[in-house]
């Protein structure tokens, strides 16, 4: 009985050492990768993919740096106020889609397309202005990472 307790005590503590919880964690099956703990989902490749071209490797990498980028610009405490963003989407919009765009259609942008504008608006700005630093800089950024791919 002693014996018996004893594995069961090992077993509980070899488990609860492990990291995690002792339950057995199953991830997402539409998780491409983690970066930083951060999730690249499938659909995020797709949407990437649209009709650029991209293999799916290369839109993996292209989310890949830009989760990199946008921690960084996080970091160094950058930002964009919402009017900002909308005024920016407005000037483009304007410029790609003139006869399609109505005034006051950046309004009825949701919070998640505002953010996912934000990003990618800040992403943009940023690599303008690192030019030709920006692969050095990504290079360095990818080594401290911690990636993880799950296809």
């Amino acid at each position: 009985m002693k014996r018996l307790l004893s594995i069961f005590l090992f077993f509980i503590l070899f488990l609860s050492g492990c990291g995690e919880t002792a339950a057995v964690r199953v991830e997402d099956p539409n998780l491409a990768a983690k970066v930083n703990g951060e999730p690249i989902y499938i659909q995020d490749i797709e949407k990437m993919r649209g009709n650029s071209g991209m293999t799916e490797e290369q839109a993996l990498k292209k989310l890949i740096d830009n989760k990199l980028l946008f921690a960084k610009i996080k970091k160094e405490n950058r930002s964009m106020t919402d009017d900002e963003v909308k005024q920016r989407y407005k000037g483009i919009m304007k410029k790609l889609e003139p006869d399609a765009y109505q005034d006051g259609d950046e309004n009825a942008i949701t919070t998640e397309q505002l953010q996912a504008l934000r990003e990618t608006f800040l992403i943009t700005q940023y690599k303008a202005e690192l030019g030709g630093a920006l692969d050095d800089v990504l290079k360095e950024l990818r080594s401290q990472a911690k990636i993880k791919y799950f296809r």
